[in-house]
């Protein structure tokens, strides 16, 4: 049986760490719908997590005022990715039950 964890959430979107790949949904009220998928490597993980925070700002329709802005909440969110991958899919499970 695959092994399937969410492993971060944002609005109505998450990202699930399965066995092939990080993968992006959606919550559309009965379910999750999967709208992308990412390699399983701790890079594929920030890239989810950036697809993930830029899908929730559209939505709510925020805008960064600078260029900098953006640049700087990319690099948090990309070692978010980085220590969330360290923990391993189990303990970034239960960090994520935790929230």
């Amino acid at each position: 049986m695959s092994e399937t964890c969410y492993v971060w959430e944002e609005g109505p979107f998450g990202i699930i760490w399965d066995e092939k790949a990080f993968t992006c949904t959606v919550d559309t009220g009965s379910c999750a719908n999967s709208i992308a998928a990412f390699a399983l490597t701790p890079e594929g993980l920030g890239l989810a997590i950036g697809y993930v925070n830029a899908a929730n700002r559209r939505r709510a329709r925020q805008e960064y005022t600078s260029r900098e802005e953006r640049n700087e909440h990319v690099r948090k969110l990309e070692q978010q990715a980085r220590e969330i991958f360290a923990l391993g899919r189990r303990k970034a499970h239960a960090a994520w039950l935790d929230m």
